[in-house]
């Protein structure tokens, strides 16, 4: 049969659950204690939903590009978080440091385009690489939202 991204990121938020689950009932005897504040279900809910769309959105792109491509531009999300990093939490980054996310956002594009080209001298029946692309940038931007948002609610309790 054929993989269903779904499927997978599903039964991947299910384990999740499950071991979320054991810990909480061999920590802390029950579930109830998880909830007793609506808020802090909520602030920690954002980050949850923002890594389940990352994860959807590594499976799309495994699906439309090849690993080495995929492996490239999933280091994009140094690049996310570098940014929400000083946008959300005020912070600043060095001149080696800009420098450095400078050479990273350049090799990706090299990647990226070179992906793209050797995709182009193929028939028109292949798999489009754009919608890989897009969904790299999509989980980047999430997974960098994600860790500094949940950062940032850390730093506030």
């Amino acid at each position: 049969g054929e993989w269903s991204v779904q499927t997978g990121v599903i039964v991947q938020e299910v384990m999740k659950a499950a071991c979320s689950l054991t810990l909480l009932l061999t920590t802390e005897g029950g579930v109830g204690n998880a909830f007793d504040d609506p808020m802090e279900v909520i602030k920690s809910g954002v980050p949850a939903f923002l890594y389940v769309v990352q994860n959807n959105m590594q499976y799309v792109a495994a699906a439309h590009l090849d690993a080495p491509s995929c492996a490239v531009l999933a280091q994009l999300k140094v690049l996310t978080t570098a940014i929400f990093s000083i946008t959300l939490l005020g912070k600043s980054l060095s001149r080696s440091q800009w420098v450095a996310l400078v050479v990273l956002a350049i090799g990706v594009s090299f990647v990226t385009v070179s992906q793209m080209e050797s995709k182009s001298h193929k028939s028109q029946s292949d798999v489009s690489v754009l919608p890989g692309v897009l969904a790299m940038l999509i989980a980047a931007t999430t997974s960098g939202l994600a860790a500094t948002y949940f950062e940032k609610i850390l730093k506030g309790s």
